[in-house]
């Protein structure tokens, strides 16, 4: 007969036999590698908050507001905890009345936007539009409510258009609000000419403003006979104040990149211009520049002249290497879209290649595999487009010309393409954080000299 016994832990732990063990705190702060636990209000405690202070349920203070249009003040029952939590402001003046039966607080702001400030203070949402978020603003910056300012910030960023841009951007640099100030920025530079034809403030600005837009190198127009055209309807607006201003519009423009005959039939004739002594320095030197260029062409030292020096291009086409001439050629070229022109941007940092895989992604362009005449090519290189930069990235496993490459959720692929001897069926992804290749599955048949393109998470060749 089989007789079970009972261990010597069983018998001290008792409870039907099964061990029990117990765990300290510092057992569990051992396991959890002392990780503090965070807990946040849900939403739904939000709005039990708020609708407790809606209904004056457990309150212990009040504020009031003015109410529009009149002299009448409403009162809003309140928490003064809650309040003292979202605003320093706030949490001075009621600490300065702790001790007060009836704490009670009268701000110099609508009592729309309080309802909005304390909306957001219990929800953390408020309902904004363009004709309250100014006042919602104001309450913001009174209670030193940073949270509720960037909330706003969100708003306005979030309903750029080409009529409220002049506004925004001066409220953006006058509150230092880098991120709106970014967006606002990028909005003026890139819609200039399509806003100063609807947007009236344009005529507003002062002569300051007006000129550190023109002089702008962001600045996105693609002729710049246009730029002055806008200076001119600027200068109309007011003439007798505004018509000295002519010498220092010009100045600030791109003179020598308008066509000599335009230039002298259009600029150099206007009546704003050829009577005015202190424009004849400025008319001149870009005759010299513009004449020079017809004739010899520019000189390196002349790119640095503030009349003739290009505005940076917002969008560009970039062609690299290729075969030339019976030989695979180095050259990188760049056609900027708005001025229309092909420009030579690199030559002979390089070797030659032809038959390569090309791509940008973020601010470089990546060349892929290729042939030069002689060798197929595994290795890969990148060109910095704003520094300009040549440098050389990890190979690929297999040699590649007439390479398929695409881009697709943060990950480069290189797929089929000929080695010297076979057309591939073979692919691989880059990983960028480790610059590293590795194979992945291969297709079902063998592709060389095919497009590539992205759609909807997937890659279509």
């Amino acid at each position: 007969m089989l007789k079970r016994t009972r261990s010597k832990s069983e018998s001290r732990g008792g409870g039907g036999g099964r061990k029990i063990s117990s765990l300290t705190m510092t057992d569990l702060n051992a396991h959890s590698g002392d990780r503090k636990r965070t807990c946040a209000f849900t939403s739904d405690a939000c709005q039990i908050l708020n609708e407790l202070r809606k209904n004056n349920l457990l309150c212990d203070a009040k504020i009031s507001a003015k109410k529009d249009l009149t002299e009448e003040y409403v009162e809003f029952p309140v928490h003064r905890f809650i309040l003292a939590a979202s605003s320093p402001y706030l949490r001075m003046a009621f600490t300065n009345m702790q001790h007060s039966e009836n704490p009670f607080l009268q701000l110099d702001i609508g009592c729309d936007a309080l309802e909005s400030l304390l909306d957001y203070t219990y929800t953390r949402e408020c309902t904004l539009t363009l004709d309250n978020i100014n006042r919602i603003i104001d309450a913001a910056k009174l209670c030193q409510m940073t949270s509720l300012f960037q909330y706003c910030c969100e708003y306005l960023m979030n309903n750029l258009n080409d009529e409220n841009i002049f506004h925004l951007y001066n409220f953006a640099k006058i509150h230092s609000n880098s991120k709106l100030l970014y967006v606002t920025y990028e909005y003026l530079m890139q819609n200039f000419i399509k806003i100063i034809k609807i947007n009236k403030s344009f005529f507003e600005l002062s002569i300051e403003q007006l000129i550190e837009l023109i002089a702008n190198d962001d600045l996105n127009i693609r002729n710049e006979e246009n730029l002055f055209d806008a200076c001119i309807k600027w200068i109309d607006y007011d003439i007798e104040q505004r018509k000295s201003f002519i010498t220092q519009l010009i100045h600030n423009l791109r003179l020598g990149l308008i066509p000599i005959q335009l230039f002298i039939t259009k600029i150099k004739q206007h009546s704003y211009i050829k009577d005015n002594d202190e424009c004849k320095p400025i008319i001149g030197e870009t005759l010299r520049l513009l004449y020079k260029l017809d004739n010899d062409g520019l000189m390196d030292t002349d790119i640095d002249c503030p009349f003739i020096r290009p505005r940076h291009a917002h969008e560009m086409i970039f062609a690299y290497g290729g075969w030339s001439g019976g030989n695979a050629t180095s050259m990188l070229e760049a056609y900027d879209i708005r001025a229309d022109k092909w420009t030579v941007v690199s030559t002979d940092q390089v070797p030659p290649r032809a038959y390569h895989g090309c791509i940008t992604v973020a601010n470089k362009m990546y060349v892929i595999g290729g042939f030069d005449g002689i060798e197929y090519f595994n290795s890969c290189r990148t060109f910095h487009l704003i520094d300009r930069i040549w440098n050389e990235i990890a190979p690929m496993n297999e040699r590649r010309c007439y390479v398929s490459v695409a881009y697709l959720n943060g990950l480069l692929y290189a797929m089929g393409g000929f080695n010297g001897h076979v057309r591939q069926n073979t692919a691989e992804k880059y990983l960028f954080e480790t610059n590293q290749w590795s194979t992945i599955c291969p297709m079902h048949v063998q592709r060389s000299d095919a497009s590539a393109c992205t759609l909807n998470g997937n890659i279509y060749m």
